[in-house]
């Protein structure tokens, strides 16, 4: 098993000890991001709600769409609507 970071300084590789670092600040600064977001969205949430309520309704819409359209492209109109 490969071992990412290190726990012991002295014996890292200096190779090892970048990456261990690298690794470590990229975890902060996401969790960072997401505690912003987070804070953001708790003070805020009535207008994020307003602006993205209708992205669920969009998403649905084109989803229900494409899969008609599918379905119904392998039947001729006359099938489908006979007279």
């Amino acid at each position: 098993m490969m071992t990412l970071c290190c726990t012991d300084r002295q014996t890292c590789a200096d190779d090892q000890l970048q990456h261990c670092t690298d690794i470590t600040l990229i975890s902060r600064s996401v969790r960072i991001a997401g505690d912003t977001t987070n804070r953001f969205l708790n003070e805020n949430w009535r207008e994020a709600f307003k602006t993205y309520k209708y992205l669920p309704e969009e998403a649905f819409g084109i989803l229900f769409k494409d899969l008609s359209n599918k379905v119904l492209q392998h039947f001729s109109y006359k099938e489908l609507l006979p007279e």
